[in-house]
């Protein structure tokens, strides 16, 4: 692959991945909304709880507990915004009228609880992933036409752009985990491919400042290791590529 092209390859995979906030849909799951039923005494609740006749109750709220009613364990899942219940709150906190409701339906008296579930979002992490990665190929793909090297940046572009696909396919939110992980991958690449494309000091100053900066998140901010790890290793990354480089040019 020409230099030329391997530029123009790299910086086609970072356009989008810089832009990713305007320019790629990262849907998120549909909120679940979670229903169980049983049978109750009208001694066994406060005489103030709120109490429901079915057939007052919205289609929505009707729906899920006929769902409810007829699963084996009392339990029924409605899923997406439209088909929430107006009428019940839903919440990790439960009592009477905020998560426990009682429901009258032929006769019968029955305890309704509710609550809301759903995947933890990710989106935001995703793209400041994105962002990051998007950087690292546009220097990359830099750095390789400065060294008169093809093979890197044509290398990296294509692990780039491999996290893009389902999300460009519309396989996201269900591929969000693949794409995560493909997405730190390529980063750790990316790092590895720039530090043996600059020269041994950009490398040895970009690992010192890895981790003098983690350190300093460590010291003044109180962010906690987590942060302190991220920013030390995408320093250091850049330094192992650099010594891997070099190791490999002078023979194993």
């Amino acid at each position: 692959m020409d230099r030329r092209l391997a530029l123009g390859a790299a910086l086609l995979v970072a356009v989008p991945l810089l832009g990713n906030p305007f320019l790629l849909a990262l849907p998120a799951e549909p909120p679940a909304y979670h229903h169980s039923v049983e049978p109750v005494e009208a001694g066994e609740v406060p005489s103030d709880a709120p109490t429901y006749r079915y057939d007052d109750l919205s289609p929505e709220a009707r729906n899920a507990v006929d769902a409810a009613l007829a699963a084996p364990d009392g339990r029924a899942t409605v899923i997406g915004e439209a088909n929430r219940p107006p009428e019940f709150r839903y919440s990790d906190h439960v009592a009477w009228g905020e998560g426990w409701y009682v429901v009258e339906k032929g006769g019968e008296r029955y305890k309704l609880t509710t609550s809301a579930g759903g995947s933890i979002d990710v989106r935001w992490i995703q793209r400041g992933l994105f962002t990051l990665l998007g950087g690292i190929v546009a220097l990359v793909g830099l750095a390789g036409y400065r060294a008169d090297a093809e093979h890197l940046p044509g290398a990296v572009a294509a692990a780039a752009a491999l996290p893009l696909v389902p999300v460009v396919a519309g396989y996201y939110p269900d591929t969000d985990a693949a794409v995560l992980i493909g997405t730190v991958g390529a980063t750790g690449a990316g790092l590895v491919a720039l530090g043996a494309l600059v020269p041994m000091q950009v490398a040895a100053a970009s690992a010192v400042t890895g981790v003098a900066l983690g350190l300093g998140l460590a010291a003044f901010t109180g962010l906690g290791i987590g942060p302190v790890l991220v920013v030390a290793a995408l320093g250091a990354l850049v330094g192992v590529g650099a010594v891997l480089a070099r190791t490999w040019r002078n023979g194993w």
